[in-house]
């Protein structure tokens, strides 16, 4: 045995996969008696099946996804509409700026010039951050010095990202409270006020830098549990071997 991974869930299965392709003996160990980690379809009623864990397939690389074949094996994701509707007072809600009707607080019609540009300039600094880290995604985690150098004229930006929180930030671009309330959420998963240099994980987002494909973003047919199925028998077939019903007690180390 050349790798023991510790552990059947998505990322387990992926990294035993590209070690199993480049030949090394990999062997992974699950206390459960499944695969798939919190990506799972779970029967909590007979004949309804819930993802009772990860709900979403989000943010998945394609170089992944095609390198598995993924699709080829059955994996169907449902896309996902990226617009939120944030619900507000009787009759009111934040919706796309793109739709004006009355009761829509964030609509194009109902915000000043001012708050327009404050939104443009805002979102566009978003944007610059994501591009600079994008480039990262399937490498090794650089160094500071070595994102400035890449940055060139844009480190100014990455300097407001490190030496700003996301309220700063907010306070920054957005002209109104009406504004900071619509982005009040953004970062919640983190902290309260996390740094602004968390919206660089935004880049997750963005298309293959060679590609120009897309994250899969969306429902996954038959459950999260689907997307195990197909992870698990992708590294099977590299030549990864599964144990579950393994509890791993201890972890020597020489």
């Amino acid at each position: 045995m050349d790798v023991a991974i510790i552990g059947t869930g998505h990322n387990g299965l992926i990294t035993a996969y590209y070690l199993a392709k480049q030949g090394l003996d990999v062997h992974l160990f699950e206390k459960r008696n499944f695969t798939g980690g919190a990506a799972l379809t779970e029967e909590l009623w007979p004949g309804y099946h819930f993802s009772t864990c990860a709900h979403l397939l989000h943010l998945f690389h394609p170089r992944i996804l095609n390198d598995l074949e993924l699709v080829k094996r059955g994996l169907k994701v449902l896309p996902r509409r990226n617009a939120n509707l944030h619900m507000k007072s009787p009759q009111t809600y934040w919706g796309m700026p793109e739709d004006n009707s009355p009761g829509n607080l964030f609509a194009n019609s109902r915000l000043s010039e001012e708050e327009r540009n404050g939104i443009e300039q805002y979102e566009a600094f978003k944007t610059r951050l994501r591009k600079a880290f994008s480039p990262y995604r399937l490498g090794l985690p650089p160094s500071l010095d070595q994102v400035r150098a890449d940055m060139g004229a844009d480190q100014a930006i990455l300097d407001r990202a490190l030496n700003s929180t996301m309220k700063d930030l907010r306070d920054h671009f957005l002209p109104s409270q009406l504004l900071r309330d619509f982005y009040a959420d953004e970062g919640a998963p983190v902290s309260r006020n996390p740094s602004a240099l968390f919206l660089a994980y935004g880049s997750m987002s963005n298309p293959d830098d060679e590609t120009g494909e897309l994250p899969a973003n969306g429902y996954v047919q038959g459950g999260l549990g689907a997307l195990a199925k197909v992870l698990t028998d992708a590294a099977v077939e590299a030549g990864a071997t599964i144990h579950t019903g393994k509890t791993v007690k201890e972890i020597l180390v020489e």
